[in-house]
């Protein structure tokens, strides 16, 4: 199973227990809220408290023998895990137990990968890397680079190399989390 079910990245929530759930609901016309417990313990108690209707997270069978819990969904038998319900949800249950299959995991996984690398991906235009190799010219960035490697001491090669990597000198490069132009810095920065 996946060591972190779930996190927030950028902003966003992610995990393959929190796109497991997210499928679930995209399939039955729900919406997800996340609470987020300390641990298996206070998860349990939110669950049984009426706080939230599934836990997400692959709790050991034995936590709940003999309490008024019950598996459903996702189920991990080599491991004795699964998602949790509420006993008295039969439907919620019914309806986890018909939605999951282990191909689920897989097709889920997958998307997950798929919009990951999307997103990791800089949109940017292919430039010439060189303007004129035989006068040293990298860019028209040249300047700028030397003046700031001046500044604080570096080679202003490896400026215009860090440029070149993070948006193949291209000003209007974006990032799908939100990085901007030439040195891809982010808003906040």
């Amino acid at each position: 199973m996946d060591p972190m079910p779930y996190f927030e990245y950028q902003g966003r929530p992610m995990g393959l227990q929190y796109a497991l759930i997210a499928h679930f609901a995209q399939q039955h016309g729900l919406r997800v809220r996340v609470e987020v417990g300390r641990d298996e313990a206070e998860l349990l108690r939110l669950l049984q408290s009426g706080e939230v209707d599934v836990v997400c997270y692959p709790v050991a069978k034995k936590s709940i023998e003999g309490a008024t819990l019950t598996a459903a969904g996702v189920k991990v038998d080599s491991l004795s895990t699964s998602w949790v319900v509420r006993s008295n949800a039969p439907l919620l249950k019914t309806a986890l137990d018909t939605w999951y299959s282990s191909g689920i995991v897989v097709e889920v996984t997958a998307r997950a990968q798929q919009l990951w690398q999307h997103r990791r991906a800089v949109k940017r235009k292919v430039r010439a890397p060189f303007i004129s190799k035989e006068k040293g010219i990298l860019s028209i960035y040249d300047h700028h680079f030397q003046s700031a490697a001046k500044a604080i001491g570096w080679d202003w090669r490896l400026l215009a190399a860090i440029c070149y990597q993070e948006s193949g000198f291209d000003p209007m490069a974006e990032s799908a989390v939100g990085a901007q132009g030439l040195m891809q810095l982010m808003p906040a920065t």
